[in-house]
């Protein structure tokens, strides 16, 4: 009896026949099957179908409808939202899905998300019987019906700036769902009841069209990651101190991370591990909004038009990783926090001097095309190279370095297909022999 049918990345597949027999097909899996251009009508029969997987498939210009219905629970005073699948010539659709991903031309009428878009996918959370009474319990609190999502996705391929906006009324009866993901719709308002989303731990509204966020997002206690990327529009956050991951990359109009408030000077610390403002030029006393996130292990803050780095940088104790890609302003770097093991300078081509001290930490140094890098600047650079073997730990180090020559101090060049390296005293160890080499790069 078949219950499971995956025909994944089947490019030369066409046509599907014979579903008619496969009452008891429970998963159709036809991602990647890009000739295939209609299903079959026969597919409306499969009672128990509840996973389809139709992701990049041949079906990306076919118009499809997405919308839901309410089923009565037995024996329960509420209702389930149920997902429906239409195609074309449809006469009742798709019902009884679980987990559902499609793309093509979508219209979505759900109950509160109304709209068009590129993408649609959604999986229903497996629970234990405790956990889902007492959700349920908080859901028919909040709500007349409920629906069982774990994860939602909706997008667009890419960010139009003219596009219609999609229409997100309300967050009422998701009481499962853990990762929402509403991104490039053009989205001008993010409900206030985002607050029921009690079991939500990943967001993402990159590409949407509002100015602000609800402070009810402030009481998302299990929300870990955030992302924001090219929200144009944003000009300020709500207090997430729960956040682990805050990604903004591209958001231009941001002004403020933090309320900066001198009526109330008491600094609220952030416990946010990772935080990324690429392009983010427009944050007003960025080096005092940075000292709320002490605990912070990775920044971003590429795209910048400062000639020196944010002040508070040095404080930031446990940042391992630095990213400052094109800042095209900045000319010196001095000041970093001891334990930093990764700095990439990407395209910092006004960058003229960087300061390392010796039994520096750097184990990755990235400073490809900064070409205005003083003579003499690189070659002090060996240090990190040295300092690999430092109190006899030996450690491995990775620098990317601009010029169009080999450096001087790598002293053992030579021509040919071969060469000969003389073994330093004092820098051997039973643990491991290493050497230092260098290649030449054109770009």
């Amino acid at each position: 009896m078949l219950k499971r049918l995956d025909m994944t990345c089947s490019r030369n597949l066409r046509e599907l026949l014979g579903l008619s027999g496969a009452k008891k097909l429970e998963e159709l899996l036809m991602e990647g099957t890009t000739r295939v251009k209609q299903l079959p009508m026969s597919i409306e029969s499969l009672s128990s179908l509840q996973t389809l997987n139709l992701s990049h498939c041949g079906l990306v210009h076919l118009p499809i409808r997405i919308s839901e219905t309410n089923i009565t629970l037995k024996n329960e005073n509420r209702e389930r939202r149920q997902i429906i699948l239409e195609f074309p010539r449809d006469k009742k659709g798709i019902r009884f899905l679980a987990n559902l991903s499609i793309e093509g031309r979508l219209h979505i009428p759900l109950s509160h998300l109304t709209g068009k878009a590129e993408h649609f996918s959604c999986i229903t959370k497996q629970k234990t019987p405790d956990e889902a009474m007492g959700m349920l319990f908080e859901a028919v609190q909040q709500s007349e019906s409920f629906s069982e999502f774990g994860t939602l996705h909706i997008k667009r391929i890419k960010y139009i700036e003219e596009d219609a906006p999609f229409a997100c009324n309300s967050f009422s009866g998701f009481p499962f769902l853990a990762e929402l993901k509403l991104i490039n719709l053009n989205i001008k308002k993010i409900p206030d009841n985002i607050d029921q989303l009690q079991s939500l731990e990943k967001l993402d509204l990159s590409g949407n069209d509002f100015a602000s966020l609800p402070t009810t997002m402030e009481n998302l206690s299990k929300l870990r990651t955030v992302i924001l990327c090219n929200c144009t529009k944003l000009e300020a956050l709500p207090e997430l101190i729960h956040l682990q991951t805050l990604k903004l990359s591209r958001c231009s109009n941001l002004r403020s991370l933090v309320e900066l408030s001198t009526l109330n000077p008491t600094k609220v610390r952030y416990g946010m591990l990772e935080l990324g403002l690429d392009n983010c030029k427009s944050v007003q006393s960025l080096s005092e909004q940075l000292s709320h996130f002490p605990s912070l292990i990775h920044l971003d803050l590429s795209r910048h038009d400062f000639e020196a780095l944010p002040e508070s940088i040095i404080n930031l104790l446990s940042l391992g990783t630095l990213c400052i890609n094109n800042c095209k302003e900045l000319k010196s770097v001095e000041e970093l926090p001891q334990n930093l093991k990764h700095l990439y300078t990407h395209g910092c081509n006004s960058l003229e001097y960087l300061c390392l001290f010796y039994n520096n930490s750097i184990e990755h140094l990235d400073l490809s095309n900064c070409c205005s890098l003083q003579e003499g600047e690189s070659t002090t650079l060996a240090r990190i190279l040295d300092d690999g073997y430092s109190n006899a730990v030996i450690t491995s180090r990775f620098a990317c370095l601009p010029g169009a020559e080999v450096p001087s101090y790598l002293d053992n060049q030579t021509l040919g297909t071969s060469t000969r390296i003389s073994l330093i005293e004092g820098r051997l160890t039973s643990k491991i022999l290493g050497i230092v080499a260098c290649v030449m790069v054109a770009c």
